[in-house]
């Protein structure tokens, strides 16, 4: 179905993509003797965001890894592994064995040409026991490639580059890469309560913690059946696009409007707004201690309005004893 909305063309290249995939990590290169658990945690990720359809042995590459396929890689895999935090870009490479003459040829024959002007070779050695460097690898790839497809070479602003990895045991080769969407694995910073309202902030809140390692959990909180189910629904809508970044969870839909009539009868109208949101972080603690939460989040940014003044978060924070995290605090 996807190759006839592309067509040919498209539908040749993704047939011509290889069963392996160099997956190079963010933030996680950066740790130290829990390293270990956080790359544990990204490949447990992947293989949970890929599912069964796409069955994948994944096997370390210096600070990197490579995903082994059954199958060619397609387009549901690249869109499936930018949903994944952790990985900073990823790229379909094909292989060969260590001999420069090997290589050339296996590139001269798989090479994207068509549409492009202008070229580079990028060569990275991780054994320094192949009998070339890496300029020498780039001059005799770059030879090659010039003679064959009559493309200039462009060291600044390449339209296709090619780039090379030579290991202890074999050459990877490649020219597509992806970016990902980086940050740490969901997971390592454990659990957080989002509360969503159904509007833009508190999703782009609860996406940025999970990108941050964390995973949300979630509660909303409505005024039904003293008003449609709209809002119910809206919320529903945005977990499940959440969750396509982060493995499943819960939502919790908090029944608001008994408390809402109480405080509207109770008390005077300036406060209410307060009041309500006092309440609504009473309940989400409340629910994150039983979901062994650490923290609440929500999408409110300093003087959005009223209720998200100083003095007004202040007093909304001081009934709850859980750390109160506001990712968009200094956005408009």
């Amino acid at each position: 179905r996807f190759f006839s909305k592309v067509g040919s063309r498209a539908a040749h290249h993704f047939m011509m993509n290889p069963r392996i995939i160099l997956v190079r990590c963010s933030e996680i290169i950066l740790k130290g003797k829990n390293r270990g658990f956080f790359e544990s945690k990204l490949r447990e990720n992947v293989r949970r965001t890929l599912g069964p359809a796409f069955p994948v042995k994944i096997t370390q590459l210096g600070a990197a890894f490579l995903l082994h396929f059954e199958e060619p890689t397609g387009p549901a895999v690249v869109a499936a592994l930018k949903r994944v935090f952790g990985v900073a870009n990823f790229a379909p490479v094909y292989q060969c064995e260590r001999d420069i003459a090997v290589l050339k040829e296996r590139i001269l024959e798989h090479l994207p040409s068509e549409g492009i002007r202008s070229f580079a070779v990028r060569a990275h050695r991780l054994s320094r026991t192949f009998p070339y460097s890496s300029m020498e690898i780039n001059r005799e790839l770059g030879t090659a490639i010039q003679e064959k497809f009559q493309l200039a070479v462009d060291l600044s602003h390449p339209d296709r580059t090619i780039s090379i990895e030579v290991t202890p045991e074999l050459i990877y080769y490649y020219w597509d890469s992806y970016e990902g969407a980086r940050g740490l694995p969901v997971g390592v910073s454990g659990k957080v309560m989002c509360l969503l309202s159904g509007g833009i902030d508190s999703p782009v809140a609860a996406y940025m913690m999970a990108g941050r390692g964390c995973l949300p959990v979630y509660v909303h909180f409505h005024s039904a059946p003293y008003t449609n189910r709209a809002s119910i629904e809206k919320v529903q809508e945005l977990v499940k696009l959440l969750q396509s970044y982060h493995y499943p969870t819960r939502l919790y839909l908090v029944p608001f409007a008994d408390i809402q009539k109480e405080i509207v009868t109770q008390c005077p109208a300036p406060l209410r707004v307060i009041l309500y949101r006092r309440f609504m972080m009473r309940i989400a603690e409340s629910l994150a201690r039983s979901e062994g939460a650490r923290a609440l989040v929500t999408g409110e940014a300093l003087a959005q309005v009223a209720s998200q003044t100083l003095p007004n978060l202040q007093s909304i924070d001081a009934v709850a004893q859980f750390p109160v995290l506001r990712p968009l605090i200094g956005l408009d």
